[in-house]
């Protein structure tokens, strides 16, 4: 076990205070949508979408990760910085495989904005062939 992984709290007061806005101009991104339902599909199809976006911010955006909260969903995110003004893509693509019913999956970006997390969703409801 690794000793410094204890929350420092106890310790340390300040740890458990909320995270301070950084100072100096930041980025933000504004999704075009955050919402995308599939609508019905197939079990074991595998659908894709792309969330665009924009920085339109004061700096240039740094996404640092894009995680999903299952392996059936798989984000796509640009590694480079995207200036001021500039648009970029977060692709999602699902695969449906053993995923009967109405499925809501979200991916968390980690980016330099504040506040540091972002979230867009997909939507679908699966169902088996022949129902």
């Amino acid at each position: 076990a690794n000793p410094t992984a204890q929350p420092l709290a106890v310790n340390n007061p300040a740890a458990a205070a909320p995270a301070e806005k950084p100072e100096g101009p930041l980025p933000t991104i504004k999704f075009e949508e955050e919402l995308h339902d599939f609508g019905t599909i197939k079990d074991g199809d595998v659908v894709e979408h792309i969330f665009s976006f924009v920085n339109n911010g004061e700096a240039p955006l740094v996404i640092s990760d894009a995680k999903a909260t299952c392996g059936c969903t798989v984000p796509e995110w640009p590694k480079e910085p995207i200036p001021v003004g500039a648009t970029g893509e977060i692709k999602v693509r699902f695969n449906s495989k053993n995923k009967p019913g109405v499925q809501n999956k979200t991916v968390t970006l980690t980016a330099n904005t504040w506040p540091a997390t972002q979230r867009v969703r997909i939507k679908a409801n699966v169902v088996k062939e022949g129902e």
